[in-house]
């Protein structure tokens, strides 16, 4: 199957934002982008805040923005660097 590059494409992609500083807790926004791109050009994009994880002095939870159950480990499955952040702030 022939691809033409001009068509377009959707790509999906899971960030981790910028920590936030909350007292002793540290909030680090999850966010979803979906980039629309043809050939070399971009179409457009969306963002979409999608959870927070929240790390607390020996507590760490993740709260869903869009209603659904959302667990810790899926959280470090969708944006891994996180999970190095975790572990600096535990240590």
């Amino acid at each position: 199957m022939l691809k033409n590059k001009w068509l377009p494409r959707v790509e999906k992609h899971i960030l981790a934002g910028k920590e936030i500083q909350a007292g002793d807790r540290a909030i680090y926004p999850i966010i979803e982008v979906l980039v629309l791109a043809a050939g070399d050009g971009l179409l457009g994009f969306r963002l979409s805040p999608i959870a927070l994880l929240i790390i607390e002095p020996g507590i760490e939870y993740a709260i869903s923005l869009n209603g659904k159950q959302l667990a810790l480990d899926e959280i470090y499955g969708m944006a891994p660097c996180l999970k190095d952040i975790s572990h600096k702030q535990a240590g």
